[in-house]
């Protein structure tokens, strides 16, 4: 695989990928990741 095809997966119809998505919601404290990760423990 690619670097960009692992890019292109990881996108869902948004312009950042997903991963970037997490890492600026955990950086900002948003309400969906903090309840997010109370479900995960």
């Amino acid at each position: 695989d690619s670097a960009l095809a692992w890019v292109q997966r990881c996108m869902k119809g948004y312009r950042l990928p997903e991963p970037t998505r997490w890492a600026d919601a955990v950086a900002s404290g948003r309400p969906a990741f903090i309840r997010w990760q109370e479900i995960q423990r």
